[in-house]
């Protein structure tokens, strides 16, 4: 490791850096350093002198990425830096590793289990006889889970690839309805659903957030999977999403973290990969039918809501590895509360029944906090 970057490290754990314009920001980073239990993101900025004292550029690139961190380029850019454990910053500077290259990009059969879930040829016996299993499964239930879709290789590839992105995630940690809206209506009664505000905390990756040969993009993007899923829901195509941010997600839960009761926008349906479970909670719940295309049903909705109907509750189990296709737009789901060290992570798909489709801004501003333009 660089010798200037070891020393500039030193000298930024000490406060000892100041950004151009700026405010002395080492006591930032000095109030997390002290801390030392717990992991902290913290931002500095620092100009193009500081970084060449770094060691060129050293920590716009190999030491953001060993720590797990980010970096945008200009001369006065802004540089955020993830340190794990903050006491032994500058010791990831002398004694780390250099960080290994990213291998190739995975091929689509190196991912799906195919010899579990034959989906190569749509006008084979055992393609039809899948397909046409999940699909009345889904029917009756409202929900089908396919365990083990994924390959335990392309599983931990894009687990690292959402740990290793999740600095960058939106933490929400708001009050919204189960229509995903952050405002009620002051013109309904205030136990209407629209007016049932729940907590939830979850740390959204956007399809933007990612890197593009993360194996769940691979996944989504690839036709016999689409195909496959189209069968499945009953349709005769499906096509890609065009939102920036939508198309597929990394979902991530950490210790307390929880999805509220909601809908899914107006997708007919949600497919869900589980990437990495945690030790306790993180339960995937659904009240199956609880509305319809022509009747919001919004008595029952409440219901449901204020816990009054637990029986029709039903609780979906989801081990790593396993892809989950439900009627999320009709259904009420949740995900209780997440307890452990280790992050829950989920991929989340999202296919339209024609092309060109983008989504609902304010939910973009509430899932993924993207700016709602000024209307």
């Amino acid at each position: 490791m660089p010798e200037q970057a070891a020393r500039a490290a030193r000298r930024l754990a000490d406060g000892a850096y100041r950004g151009p314009g700026d405010a002395l920001f080492g006591k930032r980073t000095q109030r997390a350093f002290n801390k030392g239990f717990a992991s902290e993101f913290i931002d500095f900025r620092m100009g193009a002198r500081a970084r060449r004292l770094a060691g060129g550029g050293y920590f716009g690139h190999v030491g953001l990425l060993l720590l797990g961190g980010r970096h945008s380029s200009g001369s006065a850019g802004r540089c955020n830096l993830f340190v794990e454990r903050p006491t032994n910053l500058w010791k990831r500077f002398e004694s780390s590793p250099p960080q290994q290259e990213r291998t190739a990009e995975m091929r689509p059969e190196e991912i799906v289990n195919l010899d579990a879930y034959p989906i190569m040829d749509p006008d084979s016996p055992a393609w039809s006889d899948l397909v046409g299993r999940l699909r009345r499964e889904l029917d009756e239930r409202q929900y089908v889970s396919l365990p083990d879709f994924i390959l335990p290789a392309a599983r931990e590839r894009a687990v690292a690839d959402a740990l290793a992105a999740l600095p960058r995630a939106h933490h929400n940690s708001s009050r919204r309805n189960c229509y995903l809206h952050r405002q009620g209506d002051p013109s309904l009664p205030d136990d209407h659903p629209r007016n049932i505000m729940l907590e939830a905390s979850t740390r959204m990756l956007a399809y933007d957030q990612f890197p593009d040969d993360c194996p769940v993009k691979l996944l989504y993007h690839w036709e016999p999977v689409r195909r496959m899923v189209a069968g499945i829901v009953g349709r005769d195509r499906l096509f890609d999403n065009e939102d920036p941010c939508q198309p597929v997600n990394l979902l991530c839960y950490e210790t307390g973290d929880r999805s509220a009761w909601h809908f899914d926008s107006v997708n007919a349906f949600t497919m869900t990969l589980m990437l990495q479970a945690s030790e306790s909670g993180g339960d995937f719940e659904m009240a199956p039918n609880t509305r319809t295309d022509d009747d919001e049903n919004h008595d029952y909705v409440r219901r449901v809501l204020l816990g009054e109907c637990p029986e029709d509750v039903v609780s979906v189990a989801r081990e790593a590895g396993a892809l989950c296709i439900f009627r999320g737009c009709n259904s009420l789901h949740r995900v209780s509360p997440v307890a452990g060290p280790s992050t829950r992570v989920m991929g989340v798909f999202v296919y339209e029944d024609e092309p060109g489709i983008v989504g609902d801004p304010e939910v973009n501003a509430t899932v993924y906090g993207r700016e709602v333009a000024p209307g």
